[in-house]
């Protein structure tokens, strides 16, 4: 249950979760069968608000003063079903052969229906009156010709997925022992996203005021925005389309095959070596077809049916007492599409192909350096990468003159490393590792399309798109950590460091470029007479560094005190620096995802049965990564969080021996998720709001 509550109608805001599973052994214990299912059924609740920007302008004498330019205030439900379906079978038929076959499929389906009210407050051009500054800040004030834009939007995805694996483990003799792993694996999705508009056919006035905490405006409007005799479907906005449609569709396929072979040693040094290969081939592709949605008779105002009205949406958490709510895919029938083709579509469809063959040696340490044991491996990978990719490249922005387009590249590298753990007492281990390491791009960086066209203001070409040859993140890691095991391995102190010496990173970057990879006879008029011209893109800079350091502790409570037994405490706390700038060199935006200060503490009890949990979760700002306007992807300044989550539950025993109950919260204290602008000499102003709720799960479990 989530406590947000049923802020659309039509939606839950309870669910529930499901599992069943078999496990047995047949022929003399030679077969092996697991077969398990899995459904989720799990609603979720939302209310977002989103701030347009905020512009300056000159209020009450005041030079430079800050306006809340836009205002957008959402409520979503959405309805969230998995069903997951697993087998295992494996046979061993001897010592000498032990196979496995796994299969795995999965079926996902999430509709999500979102209310709302978009309106320009200081960027709609209606005067502010009763304006009042705090801090060269605009809190409060009235705007006298706004026209808010009502939404109702339903985004539909399907997901499927399908996993198949065989693993064979074969033993030679008392030294050699191989293994072969086949697997295939392919994931389809598929969406609908729908907008439509409505609205009513004059302006407002609305009186708003702001919490400088949050940022949340409270705003009061003089129309009732749920009456179906003053709302219709309509474009208030003046966008030109009363609605919009989007069909999103995704395929990724990944075939794999590894083999190894292991040879154990008699050596004091030296416990077996390992060597093998693995091939791995992997095919991404997106398309989407995108539609204007016009309503009928020219796209006149039409009055909101009444059988597809529905009770009103709740928007009371920025003052809005409600919106007008009517079943959106009865809606759509109302509406006739329009095609929309542009370059921008064009740029979501693309299809991008690599094949990365990885091959290893590896030396396997078990022994002594003087009176020291030591474990760990030495050993090298030799990578070779071979990748492709085919889109469009639109010239001049025109995209009926889209042209096919493909790249790619064939790269290899050697990674060596070494990974070391020495117990320097029962209690005590260090462990060290050195390695050449590398992470590839995102398959979407590494699309072929382009658009490019002529920058009259420098007269040079110009342009921008995807990197079909862009390689991968390289760096040089080194890892250091002491581990220190307390009252027999039930607690432990442990303290890392680690530092990335990164060869090369990749952001986007304008570079001088040869146009003359594309077909420019289409242009006229004023041609450059270089074909080298500036064009954006994603690539490799150069240097850099992350590095960072860990503390972590398992405390048992009753070691310390006997009448505390079965209370305890985990816990852990890192602090991690990037001297990357993935927007490249001069600039001091840090690396997407990277929180500096992270820290999680668990106060737990176990015992008799019970077990409770506590925890706390924190993370400091970040640069997030999120899905932004035509579903690409965009970062955000993302302020630092606190979550905490409880646990308790209950396994029975004697005649309910198996039976176990489970309470869960998530996100006790409500927790909102909040972004920020930022820019240089200006105070931080709120972007973002979102409120989801504490999520209440109560389960149970029996086994047989």
């Amino acid at each position: 249950k989530n406590s947000v509550g049923e802020v659309n109608p039509g939606y839950d805001d309870t669910g529930y979760r499901l599992s069943a599973s078999y496990i047995d052994q047949f022929a003399d214990n030679t077969i092996g069968l697991a077969i398990g299912f899995a459904r989720l059924d799990s609603p979720g609740q939302a209310e977002r608000w989103n701030a347009w920007g905020y512009p300056t302008d000159t209020v009450g004498g005041q030079a430079n003063t800050l306006i809340l330019g836009g205002s957008e205030s959402f409520a979503t439900s959405t309805s969230n079903v998995r069903d997951g379906l697993m087998a295992v079978l494996e046979w061993q038929p001897s010592e000498n052969y032990n196979g496995a076959l796994d299969l795995y499929y999965s079926k996902f389906e999430r509709v999500e229906t979102t209310r709302g009210l978009q309106t320009g407050l200081h960027w709609s051009g209606a005067p502010l009156t009763n304006a009042v500054v705090e801090d060269g800040l605009v809190v409060a004030g009235t705007y006298d010709g706004v026209r808010p834009v009502l939404r109702n939007d339903r985004n539909k995805r399907e997901d499927d997925i399908f996993a198949i694996g065989f693993k064979n483990e074969f033993t030679f003799n008392e030294y050699w022992t191989g293994m072969a792993d086949f697997s295939h694996s392919k994931a389809n999705r598929d969406e609908s996203i729908l907008e439509t508009y409505a609205g009513a056919a004059g302006s407002d006035i609305v009186n708003f005021t702001l919490n400088r905490r949050t940022g949340l405006p409270n705003l009061d409007f003089g129309i009732d925005y749920t009456d179906p005799n003053v709302i219709q479907l309509r474009d208030p906005g003046g966008w030109g389309q009363d609605g919009y449609i989007k069909y999103p569709k995704f395929e990724d396929k990944l075939d794999s095959a590894r083999f190894s072979l292991t040879r154990s040693l008699d050596s004091e040094m030296f416990s077996s070596f390992d060597f093998g290969s693995n091939w791995s081939k992997r095919s991404k592709s997106r398309a989407v077809a995108e539609a204007f949605l016009d309503l009928a008779n020219n796209r006149q105002p039409l009055p909101i049916p009444s059988n597809i009205l529905q009770s009103a949406g709740n928007l009371s958490f920025t003052g809005i007492p409600g919106t007008i709510a009517y079943s959106v895919p009865g809606a759509f029938n109302l509406y006739t599409p329009r095609t929309n083709i542009n370059q921008d579509i064009l740029n979501k469809d693309w299809e991008v192909n690599e094949t990365v063959i990885t091959s290893y040696f590896k030396l396997n340490i078990d022994g002594q350096i003087g009176d020291i044991p030591v474990r760990g491996n030495l050993g090298i990978q030799y990578v070779n990468a071979d990748q492709e990719s085919e889109g469009f490249a639109v010239p001049g922005g025109n995209a009926t003159q889209a042209q096919p387009f493909k790249g790619g590249k064939d790269y290899n590298d050697v990674l060596p490393s070494l990974n070391l753990i020495f117990s320097l007492t029962d209690e005590q281990s260090l462990r060290v590792g050195v390695a050449k390491q590398l992470a590839r791009p995102r398959m979407d960086q590494m699309r072929a399309n382009n658009g490019f066209g002529i920058d009259t203001t420098r007269g040079e070409w110009s342009g921008g798109g995807g990197n079909p040859e862009l390689e991968p993140w390289r760096a040089t890691s080194f890892d250091l950590s002491y581990e220190y095991y307390l009252f027999g391995g039930k607690g432990y102190v442990s303290a890392a460091g680690f530092h990335k010496d990164l060869k090369n990173y990749i952001y986007d970057q304008g570079v001088d470029f040869d146009f003359s990879v594309f077909d420019l006879s289409g242009f006229t008029g004023q041609i450059p007479t270089s074909t080298i011209g500036r064009f954006t893109r994603p690539v490799n800079g150069e240097g850099g560094s992350i590095n960072g350091w860990e503390l972590a502790l398992s405390l048992p409570f009753g070691e310390f005190v006997p009448m505390l037994d079965g209370f305890g405490m985990l816990g852990s706390y890192s602090d991690t620096r990037s001297g990357v700038r993935p927007q490249g060199p001069g600039t001091s935006q840090p690396l997407p995802g990277l929180s500096r200060y992270v820290s999680n503490i668990t106060l737990y009890y176990e015992k008799y049965g019970f077990s409770t949990r506590v925890s706390q979760r924190s993370r400091s700002s970040f640069i997030g990564e999120i899905q932004g306007f035509g579903a690409d992807r965009e970062t955000r300044y993302v302020e630092g969080e606190d979550l905490i989550d409880f646990q308790a539950g209950y396994s029975f025993s004697g005649d309910l021996d198996g039976l176990t109950v489970l309470l869960q919260v998530n996100n006790v204290t409500n927790e909102a998720y909040r972004e920020t602008f930022r820019d240089p000499g200006t105070p931080d102003r709120p972007r973002s709001y979102n409120e989801y709720g504490r999520t209440y799960l109560l389960g149970a479990s029996y086994k047989f």
